[in-house]
C-alpha cells in the first residue's frame, strides 16, 4: 500500500500514516480486553464488511445500575 500510494498520491505521507495505523491497531479480541481492563462491562464487537470494520461496544457500570 505505501508504495502504490507514494506513486499515485500527491501526499504519500498520509497513506504511509494510514498503513502504519492499520498495521498497529489491535485485533478485535485484544481491543475488547483493553475495554474490559479500562472498566467497561458487557463488552462485545460485531464485524462489518467481512471484518474490514468492527463495531465495538461496552457499558460503564454506572450505565447498568441506572437501568
Amino acid at each position: 500500500m505505501p508504495f502504490v500510494a507514494g506513486a499515485a498520491s500527491s501526499n504519500p505521507e498520509a497513506y504511509r500514516y494510514l498503513f502504519e495505523s492499520i498495521r498497529d491497531w489491535p485485533g478485535q479480541t485484544e481491543l475488547s480486553q483493553w475495554l474490559r481492563t479500562a472498566g467497561f462491562i458487557r463488552v462485545g464487537y460485531r464485524n462489518l464488511s467481512w471484518g474490514v470494520v468492527a463495531l465495538h461496544r461496552g457499558r460503564t457500570p454506572d450505565d447498568v445500575l441506572a437501568q
